[in-house]
């Protein structure tokens, strides 16, 4: 399977439907990475970190996971801040906390080795113990953006001629 723009979003949709239930149901979700290969689903690695050191190790784990799998495709699914902000500067250094407009949500990153790419958002509030889902953000496919979880990971196919 090549995971070309309308695969990847027909397997992000179905990942932000298990995301959105786990979340109402546990009021929190595990963040995750699903490992695609040409034969499907081939590894999801949850993400434990207690900082942003943890974080970056975990990152690059993740990476060569990806290749030591021969992944094609991954999927990011984290519980995340949000700005919705187009003149936002992007600065993956510091951190939303503190941002009086963020809002909490569900994001998913898909990313392929054949260059399609995609971002779902899916804020929430929280009530107490009530969730509240609210519309889902999801841009063209012209958005673009920088990830930390992602960024750079087939760069090497791509110089080879291979992906």
């Amino acid at each position: 399977m090549i995971y070309d723009a309308e695969q990847l979003r027909a397997v992000a949709d179905t990942a932000m439907h298990i995301a959105q239930d786990n979340l109402l149901k546990d009021g929190f979700l595990k963040p995750c990475g699903l490992i695609f290969t040409e034969k499907g689903l081939a590894k999801v690695v949850e993400f434990r970190f207690k900082d942003v050191g943890q974080k970056r190790r975990g990152q690059a784990a993740f990476k060569r996971e990806v290749i030591k799998e021969g992944g094609i495709a991954v999927l990011i699914v984290l519980e995340s801040w949000f700005v919705f902000k187009p003149d936002l500067p992007v600065d993956i250094t510091k951190s939303l906390e503190h941002h009086p407009g963020r809002q909490e949500a569900i994001v998913i990153e898909g990313v392929a080795a054949s260059g399609s790419r995609l971002i779902m958002v899916q804020p929430f509030r929280k009530h107490g113990s009530v969730i509240e889902l609210d519309e889902p953000i999801i841009p063209d496919s012209h958005y673009h953006w920088e990830s930390e979880w992602t960024s750079g990971l087939w760069d090497r196919f791509i110089m080879e001629g291979k992906a």
